[in-house]
């Protein structure tokens, strides 16, 4: 496989960079698609004599897909944030921790791989091809278990009783 990345990797990446807007996207996308074209051939389905036009093929796929992805995501419009300051900053601190011990909470309560691919995602901010080794999975797989795990802590933090937070002067008296 080295040998067939070294023979191929010039001129792929030649072919990817005119595809893609930076040289970063243009080396994700080959290594993706070189790990597609590879694993296709290894289970049989790749091509048995030449692979520089089926690497080409997977490269294309591949930015298809980044492309599809990229379009979905929209930043919000400024109007739309609250980037406003809170005005009491210890009633925040409070609300947190009351918030931090659910979450912590929903956590332990998912599986042992769905904490780990959410601690190196979220706490971390790690991106799925950094994860990937340490899970032994590919990329996708990460962002798919991503999907699940986030998931799987939203139904866990949903499913638990409210906290019993701070009190208000109201219920006090």
């Amino acid at each position: 496989m080295a040998l067939l990345y070294e023979r191929h990797r010039e001129p792929a990446l030649r072919f990817v960079r005119g595809l893609m807007s930076t040289a970063q996207e243009a080396e994700d996308v080959l290594h993706e698609a070189f790990v597609k074209a590879v694993n296709a051939t290894r289970n049989g389905y790749g091509p048995t004599d030449v692979f520089g036009p089926y690497l080409n093929t997977s490269i294309r796929s591949v930015a298809m897909t980044f492309w599809k992805k990229t379009g979905r995501e929209q930043p919000a419009p400024d109007e739309e944030l609250d980037l406003s300051t809170t005005d009491d900053p210890g009633l925040e601190t409070v609300l947190s921790v009351f918030e931090h011990e659910q979450i912590a909470v929903a956590m332990r309560s998912l599986p042992e791989r769905w904490r780990i691919v959410l601690w190196y995602a979220e706490v971390l901010a790690d991106k799925p091809r950094d994860i990937a080794p340490i899970l032994g999975i590919e990329p996708n797989a990460v962002s798919a278990l991503l999907i699940r795990a986030r998931a799987g802590l939203r139904r866990a933090y949903e499913q638990q009783p409210p906290a019993a937070g701070p009190r208000s002067a109201s219920e006090t008296n």
